[in-house]
């Protein structure tokens, strides 16, 4: 009796880690397997590990078998487990939801060792500060040097991404290779720039970025060495190692109220502004263009110059052009903004002076940043004061008023494509109009619509799991440019927003998939959440 059910008991459903070694020195990488015995997963299971390891999904098999004329089936969910810091970590015990009920697995163990006292590899992380303000934009900078020969291509980063803090959407993550020279031997320096922006007021910890490399290790027994490779120095065999920065505190404080201007404009950085003007001389009812230019080492992304008012003029804002960059390992952003001045009377004209307030992190206090007045000379006569409309693609265009003020032109608007020359004059012969229908519809099969050639289907997605993510980013870019109109490689985080109910999705993808750019362990997008999103499209 006893015999019997210990057999029932161990053909019942189970779940189970394996390890393929306990022991691995720090960098190195070691496979986990979950495995599901005589059940089905609801999901993917996601493991936490402690810290100072770092974990990530490589895929899943089946297989099945007879045992005691009993068919068993097994899922085996593989992941790999990288040491970053030395010590001994236990892994699990987790909780895995099944058909047959939620399972529990066994713990395992893993011993770290330090890495080799030989190895003079050099990993940092900065953040040039440990101390930031709520909306002040920092540049984490992991920096790596090795005498090592590093495989091109083959190194992966993973950018921090800690509590009190979001990526900054207006820039994205600059990485550079150089070569140095250091006691006679020759340095390879990898560097990543990193934006991030304090969102959060508090005392937190960064955490250390990772650095996954690959390198070539030199056989040094010429009997095995490839011969054919010898000349290119390319014999030997790649190895993979992992390396991360230890954490940083830094304390985010926020904005101080005391001496906060009225007029605030939300800016933190570092802040210049100037203004110039297209002329110093005009006439009544002509416009005067007055560009104003606003750079620092904050974002400006959504900022608006503070209202220009005055008497004798009417002022038209158009929409300001922004853009930002790394450059040198420090954020810099620049807005430019185009205002219409347009005099009413003749005279002497002093236009306003843009004055605009921030707050500067460095020396911890509000701050101010002013231009000069920009004075025009008005000829002509107040009657012939005409009101006109800016655009940025030509000279002003006078229009009717309509009551005390003009709308500004909508740039975003989009100009119909013109018909060829011969199809607008086809329609004055004989039958002209069946003409014309016919060659609209030629003209319009010659012109397809953006993102309706040939697009990638989830059907063909490639089995191996890397592949498999890139197709899936493929298509993912695909249909969100098709559905917006522009270029898949022209798809930016900014451009999200017009997909209106779907934009939040959407950017969490976005998200996780440039994460990945960096190597990001997390960064896995199943399938189903990207086809859920674009299904239809």
């Amino acid at each position: 009796m006893i015999g019997i059910v210990w057999v029932q008991a161990a053909l019942a459903a189970q779940v189970a880690l394996r390890l393929d070694t306990e022991q691995i020195r720090e960098g190195q990488t070691v496979r986990l397997d979950l495995q599901v015995v005589d059940a089905s997963a609801k999901a993917i299971p996601k493991l936490e590990v402690p810290e100072g390891l770092s974990v990530a999904f490589k895929g899943q098999g089946r297989q099945a078998m007879v045992l005691d004329f009993r068919a068993t089936s097994t899922t085996t969910f593989s992941y790999e487990l990288t040491a970053l810091q030395p010590g001994t970590y236990t892994v699990g015990p987790y909780s895995v939801t099944t058909s047959e009920g939620d399972l529990l697995t066994q713990a395992v163990q893993l011993t770290v060792a330090p890495r080799s006292a030989s190895d003079t590899d050099s990993f940092t992380g900065n953040l040039g500060t440990d101390v930031a303000w709520v909306g002040q934009v920092l540049i984490y900078r992991l920096r790596f040097e090795t005498d090592k020969t590093l495989i091109r291509g083959g190194s992966r980063w993973t950018p921090p991404s800690p509590q009190g803090f979001t990526s900054e959407p207006t820039v994205e993550g600059v990485t550079a290779e150089s070569r140095l020279e250091q006691d006679g031997k020759a340095i390879s320096v990898l560097e990543l720039d990193f934006p991030l922006r304090a969102s959060s007021p508090g005392k937190w910890t960064v955490n250390g970025g990772v650095l996954q490399t690959q390198y070539l290790v030199t056989d040094k027994n010429p009997r095995r060495r490839n011969r054919a490779l010898e000349g290119m120095g390319m014999f030997g065999e790649a190895r993979d190692e992992v390396y991360s920065t230890p954490p940083l505190p830094v304390e985010v404080r926020p904005l101080p109220t005391e001496g906060r201007p009225a007029d605030a404009s939300g800016l933190v950085g570092h802040f210049s502004v100037a203004s110039t003007a297209s002329s110093q001389a005009t006439k009544v009812g002509d416009t005067v263009t007055v560009e104003v230019v606003v750079e620092g080492d904050g974002p400006l992304a959504g900022f608006a110059l503070p209202p220009l008012a005055g008497d004798g003029f009417r002022v038209y804002d158009d929409q300001p052009v922004v853009v930002a960059a790394i450059e040198d390992g420090k954020y810099h952003a620049k807005a430019t903004f185009k205002r219409a001045i347009v005099p009413l009377e003749p005279g002497d004209l002093a236009v306003p002076a843009v004055d605009l307030a921030f707050f500067d992190p460095s020396a911890g206090a509000w701050a101010r940043a002013t231009t000069e007045p920009i004075r025009l000379e008005v000829t002509g006569d107040a009657a012939q004061a005409n009101p006109t409309v800016f655009s940025p693609d030509g000279p002003p265009k006078g229009v009717s008023a309509l009551g005390e003020d003009i709308l500004p032109v909508r740039t975003e608007s989009v100009p119909a494509k013109p018909l060829p020359r011969a199809l607008a004059l086809a329609w004055l012969a004989p039958g002209g109009l069946a003409l014309v229908a016919q060659a609209i519809l030629a003209f319009g099969r010659r012109t397809p619509r953006a993102g309706r050639a040939r697009r990638e289907d989830f059907s063909d997605l490639p089995m191996d799991a890397e592949g498999r993510l890139a197709g899936i980013e493929r298509i993912f870019r695909e249909r969100v440019a098709g559905r917006l109109g522009i270029a898949p490689e022209a798809l930016r985080r900014e451009d999200l927003a017009a997909l209106g109910p779907a934009a939040e999705e959407a950017e969490a993808i976005y998200r996780a998939l440039e994460r990945r750019r960096y190597g990001g362990h997390d960064a896995v997008v199943s399938e189903e959440r990207v086809r859920a999103l674009v299904e239809g499209w």
